[in-house]
């Protein structure tokens, strides 16, 4: 978290909320080891306000996220996950090329990494879907547009390495390469969160 101008990552402030450009590999909340190394109380620190979690983004994830400025925002925004009315829409750098689509799968529910998901249904399952929206190639990686419709932890990951195309950076879901374009070696892995909307 140091050497990060927190006030920068802040692209949008409105008198109930704000939307944050999160740098990957910084958590979004506290844990019992880590109060102060996050996200929301580094913002809450550089803004004097406390801000509440909406939402959670891996750690190896960087893009826009939300946070709340008031408890009613948080609740709200939280039924508003729990009925799908908030999209959410992600891009990755990817060197198998998936075809545009609909894809569901079905993961094992644990706490433990990495998350392991089927094609079938099975008893307890968490059902995961997603739509490949777009695939654009960049010399030897594929730029993918993902719509998330449902958020379990790591399930992008999950999800694109069960089709045959692990992000690039992404050694726990299959990736064999660092993210890495241009000679330059990045932070994180190549999947961010690029637009959230809600209704």
């Amino acid at each position: 978290v140091h050497g990060i101008d927190w006030l920068t990552t802040v692209i949008h402030r409105h008198d109930e909320f704000i939307v944050v450009n999160k740098p990957p590999e910084i958590p979004v909340h506290p844990t019992v080891d880590n109060y102060a190394e996050n996200a929301v109380h580094q913002l809450g620190i550089a803004y004097g306000e406390r801000l509440y979690v909406t939402q959670r983004l891996d750690v190896r994830v960087g893009g826009l996220i939300v946070f709340g400025r008031t408890r009613e925002f948080q609740s709200h925004f939280n039924s508003l996950l729990i009925k799908r009315r908030v999209k959410k829409t992600y891009r990755a750098l990817v060197q198998t090329q998936p075809s545009a689509g609909r894809y569901v799968h079905f993961m094992v529910p644990s706490e433990r990494s990495p998350r392991t998901v089927s094609a079938m249904p099975f008893p307890d399952s968490l059902e995961c879907a997603l739509s490949v929206r777009g695939v654009r190639q960049m010399e030897s990686l594929f730029d993918v547009e993902i719509d998330l419709e449902t958020g379990r932890t790591h399930q992008i990951r999950a999800q694109l390495s069960a089709i045959g195309s692990p992000i690039l950076g992404d050694a726990l879901y299959g990736s064999a390469h660092p993210f890495e374009a241009d000679g330059n070696l990045f932070r994180g892995i190549a999947l961010f969160s690029t637009s959230i909307s809600w209704m």
